[in-house]
């Protein structure tokens, strides 16, 4: 093999390869096997599926990861777009816990349970238009908070026609 010296001429070299053996190999070894088991790990986490679904059949399936804005895949059925989706989750995965970036946590961990302090008479208030609708204070609340919120936008917004768990 030659190379070109800082000068411009070219000066023979010899480079020695080594495999990698021994207390080394098993190192390397087992942090490929550490990030494999961290990135399957995540994969396994209960994230929330989006699914999507075209006018026809032709137009397949598209699916979201709610906790991964940058997730996402299709596929001809839902089952490939499933398989799709595990695959690029892998990728982004193995993308954030390489760069040191957050890994997001499923919205399932949150159990859908709010303890609200309000003032005496906002919760009169409440009680009573709830009554007069003939639901409870919990259901009039939740539909309070639903309208506030209304309903999503921009990139978003998807048409949904089936939410799953990943399981």
């Amino acid at each position: 093999m030659t190379r070109l010296s800082p000068g411009g001429a070219s000066t023979p070299y010899l480079r020695e390869y080594r495999p990698v053996t021994g207390i080394a190999a098993a190192g390397v070894m087992a942090t490929v096997r550490n990030a494999t088991k961290a990135v399957e790990e995540i994969v396994r986490r209960p994230y929330s599926i989006e699914f999507e679904y075209g006018d026809t059949p032709e137009d397949g399936v598209r699916v979201y990861v709610a906790e991964w804005p940058d997730c996402f895949a299709a596929g001809n059925t839902r089952e490939q777009a499933i398989a799709e989706l595990e695959d690029a989750l892998r990728e982004l995965a193995g993308y954030r816990l390489r760069k040191g970036l957050p890994i997001p946590e499923p919205v399932g961990t949150l159990s859908g349970k709010v303890l609200l302090r309000m003032p005496k008479k906002l919760h009169q208030d409440a009680e009573r238009r709830a009554t007069a609708e003939g639901v409870s204070l919990n259901t009039w609340l939740t539909t309070a908070i639903a309208r506030e919120l209304g309903p999503a936008t921009g990139s978003t917004q998807r048409r949904r026609k089936k939410t799953g768990r990943r399981r």
